[in-house]
C-alpha cells in the first residue's frame, strides 16, 4: 500500500498516510505533517494568493502566480525572488526544462496537490477524483450521465487548454462562466428595477437595455486580461454609451435618438463605475488578507471562525468576486446616469413634478454664443 486516504461523509479529505503511517492531516486550509507516532506539526496554511509553509524553525510565505487554468506557473517568496518556475504540457505533466523547483511545494497543475513526492503516486488530487496527468482520470465521472457522449475518464473533454475542471466534477470555460455571471447580475437587476417601478413582467423585459447586458458580459473577461485590462474596460464603457437597444425603443445611437451629452454622461458613468468597483475590490482584498494573516486577531477565534475568515479571503481574491462587484457597479452607475439625463431633459427625476428642462438652458446658451439668427427670403 502506497497511501491510505480518509474522508468525511461529504467527501472532504481529512488524512493521507503511507504504509508507515506517515503523511498529512487536513483541516480546512491547514495542513499538518503526521508522524508515525501520531504527532502532528503544522506544515502549511493556504491563503488566497499562495501558501504559508514551515521552513526550519520559522514559516515562509510563498506567493503563487497562476495562469488562466489555475496552474502554478511561478512561486515568489516574501523578498520578491522567484523560487519556482513551471511550464506544463497541455494535459499537466511538468516540462523538464530545468527551471527552478521548490522541493517543499506540492501544488502545481491546476493548483492541485501532487501525490508524487510524498506517496510515490503520479496523481494530482482534484477532490472528487484523482488525475494522472496523462489525459485521463482514475475514476468514472460522477456526472457521467449528464455527458454520455464524452468518455467518463476524459479530462476537460480532451481540451485542457480552454476548459477548466476545478474539482473533477464539471469542466467549463472560465471566460464564458464570467460572462454568464455578468449577464445574470445585470439582467436580474434591470428586471427587478423595472418591476419595482410598476411594470409587469413583459414590460420589464421590453425595457431591458441589452447593450448594458452585453457590456456586463464582456467586462468580466476584460478585467482578467493580463495586459490592457483598463483599456478594454474603458472601450466597453464607451461602446455601451454610444449605442442602446431595448425591445421598447429599438436602437438609439449618437445622431439617431441619442444626444451627445447623453453619450458623454453614459461614458463617464461607465468609467466611474469601473474605477469604483476596482476600489471596492481592492478594499475588500486588503481587509480580508490583512485579517487572515493577523495572528493576534486570529488567535482568540474558534477554528470555525478562522476558517470562515479564510474562506471569505479566498472568495474576495477570486475573479468571480471581481466580476460580481463590477456588474453591480455598472448597473448602479447606469441608474445614476439615467436619472441625471432625465433631470436634464425634463427638469425633474422620473415621476416627479415637471420643471424647466436643463438642456433648454444649454440650447439658449448656444444661441447666445452664435448670435441672432438672420432669416432672409427671396
Amino acid at each position: 500500500m502506497k497511501a491510505n486516504y480518509s474522508y468525511l461523509s461529504d467527501g472532504t479529505k481529512t488524512k493521507t498516510l503511507n504504509a508507515s503511517s506517515v503523511g498529512y492531516d487536513y483541516a480546512g486550509s491547514f495542513t499538518y505533517s503526521h508522524a508515525s507516532n501520531g504527532a502532528k506539526t503544522l506544515e502549511s496554511v493556504a491563503f488566497g494568493g499562495g501558501r504559508i509553509r514551515k521552513s526550519g524553525s520559522t514559516y515562509a510565505v510563498d506567493y503563487h502566480i497562476t495562469d488562466h487554468l489555475g496552474s502554478v506557473r511561478a512561486i515568489v517568496n516574501a523578498s520578491g525572488s522567484v523560487v519556482e518556475q513551471n511550464d506544463y504540457y497541455p494535459f499537466g505533466n511538468r516540462h523538464p526544462n530545468g527551471l527552478t523547483q521548490l522541493a517543499a511545494n506540492r501544488w502545481r497543475f491546476s493548483g492541485k496537490e501532487e501525490q508524487d513526492a510524498a506517496f510515490g503516486i503520479a496523481y494530482s488530487d482534484f477532490g472528487a477524483r484523482f488525475y494522472d496527468r496523462s489525459a485521463a482520470w482514475t475514476a468514472v465521472d460522477p456526472m457521467a450521465e449528464k455527458y454520455f457522449n464524452i468518455s467518463p475518464y476524459s479530462y476537460c473533454s480532451g481540451n485542457p487548454v480552454v476548459f477548466v475542471d476545478s474539482n473533477g466534477r464539471f469542466a467549463f470555460v472560465p471566460f464564458l462562466a464570467k460572462m454568464a455571471i455578468g449577464v445574470i447580475v445585470d439582467l436580474g437587476m434591470q428586471i427587478t428595477f423595472n418591476l419595482a417601478a410598476g411594470a409587469n413582467l413583459e414590460e420589464a423585459f421590453k425595457k431591458v437595455d441589452w447593450t448594458s447586458v452585453g457590456a456586463s458580459a464582456l467586462i468580466g473577461p476584460a478585467s482578467s486580461a493580463k495586459n490592457g485590462a483598463k483599456f478594454l474596460s474603458y472601450a466597453i464603457a464607451f461602446a455601451d454609451a454610444g449605442v442602446d437597444f431595448s425591445s421598447e425603443k429599438g436602437w438609439t445611437r449618437i445622431g439617431g435618438g441619442k444626444e451627445g451629452y447623453e453619450v458623454a454622461i453614459d461614458a463617464l458613468s461607465g468609467i466611474g463605475s469601473s474605477e469604483i468597483s476596482d476600489g471596492i475590490v481592492k478594499a475588500f482584498r486588503k481587509e480580508y488578507n490583512a485579517l487572515s494573516k493577523n495572528a493576534s486577531y486570529m488567535a482568540p477565534l474558534t477554528n470555525a471562525e478562522r476558517e470562515t475568515i479564510r474562506r471569505r479571503a479566498s472568495f474576495v481574491n477570486s475573479d468571480w468576486f471581481e466580476v460580481f462587484i463590477q456588474s453591480i457597479s455598472q448597473f448602479a452607475g447606469g441608474l445614476v446616469d439615467k436619472s441625471f439625463i432625465e433631470l436634464i431633459k425634463t427638469g425633474s427625476l422620473s415621476g416627479g413634478e415637471r420643471g424647466e428642462p436643463l438642456n433648454l438652458y444649454y440650447e439658449q446658451w448656444i444661441q447666445q454664443q452664435q448670435g441672432p439668427t438672420i432669416q432672409q427670403g427671396y
